[in-house]
């Protein structure tokens, strides 16, 4: 993680997070913050990249949120937010690539899932647009993941 210019005073300009990492143990993560500390609410650009995430890597998250278990396939996922003036608004958008799902009874028709996508748009309010930057950041990062993944597997599964 590199951080840059971070600071809640304007005259220290716009504060920039780096951070590159691995996903789940084994996919490539970057992510890109850009802080600008103009305004007293939370006020950013926020930039999250994954790719090449093994989904057997997911499966207790998987489990829990989706009531599934797989064998095999590929994840990324892509997002793009922007927190100004309480409001956010951005997009996510996760890829589920040659999915083949665990379970024998079910699934025996069934054959690799080759490739799903999908993508949803993140426009509104914040809940508490007076909580701290990196707060906001955390969480908004979380929720939209999860608020993406889950559906976007759950239509894989029914494809």
């Amino acid at each position: 993680m590199t951080i840059e210019d971070f600071s809640n005073r304007f005259d220290r300009g716009i504060g920039k997070v780096d951070l590159t990492g691995r996903f789940m143990g084994n996919g490539k993560l970057t992510t890109r913050a850009v802080i600008r500390p103009q305004d007293p609410l939370p006020d950013f650009d926020l930039k999250v990249k994954i790719v090449k995430t093994k989904l057997t890597s997911m499966n207790n998250v998987l489990r829990a949120h989706a009531d599934a278990d797989v064998k095999d396939g590929t994840f990324a996922f892509f997002s793009e937010l922007t927190v100004q003036k309480g409001k956010v608004t951005g997009y996510v958008r996760p890829f589920f690539k040659d999915v083949d799902v665990y379970d024998p009874e079910q699934d025996q028709d069934k054959g690799f899932l080759q490739q799903v996508a999908t993508e949803a748009t993140v426009m509104g309010s914040l809940s508490d647009p007076r909580g701290s930057t990196w707060e906001v950041l955390v969480n908004l990062a979380k929720n939209a993941f999860f608020k993406a993944i889950v559906p976007g597997f759950k239509k894989t599964l029914q494809s």
